[in-house]
Order: C-alpha cells, then structure tokens, then sequence
C-alpha cells in the first residue's frame, strides 16, 4: 500500500511540476469545482486537434486571450 501510494504521489507531483502548479492547485474547492468542465474542455478540445497547425493556432488564441485579461 505504502509502494502505491508513494507511487502516486511522486507521479501527482511530475504532473503538477510539468503544469508549472502546486500540487494543492491540482484539487478544486468548492468554489471552482464549476471551473472543472470548462478545463476537461479545453484539454478534450486539444487533444482532437489533428494537425500541429491547428494545435498552434489554439495556444495562439489562448494566449491572446490570457493576454488580454493582465492588468
């Protein structure tokens, strides 16, 4: 049990480091859990994309976007 769960924790943090997050920001509260579909979306989006232009032109889209929301 110990194994397993070591396992998993060690692989909770590579996810986290490699999403540049806490491992804490990995779970949702109660007050995001609606932010949950709208993040299952965008990964499930993502991953249909078929060709390396299309997946380029979707991160251009969503920086711009995450631009024009900075103070």
């Amino acid at each position: 049990m110990s194994n397993d769960l070591d396992y998993k924790s060690n692989r909770l943090r590579a996810i986290a480091e490699m999403l540049s997050l806490s491992t804490d920001q990995l779970f949702l509260d109660d007050t995001k859990i609606d932010g949950l579909f709208g993040v299952h979306e965008c990964i499930r989006l993502c991953l249909a994309i078929q060709t390396e232009d299309g997946r380029r032109r979707a991160i251009e889209v969503l920086r711009q976007i995450v631009d024009g929301e900075q103070p």
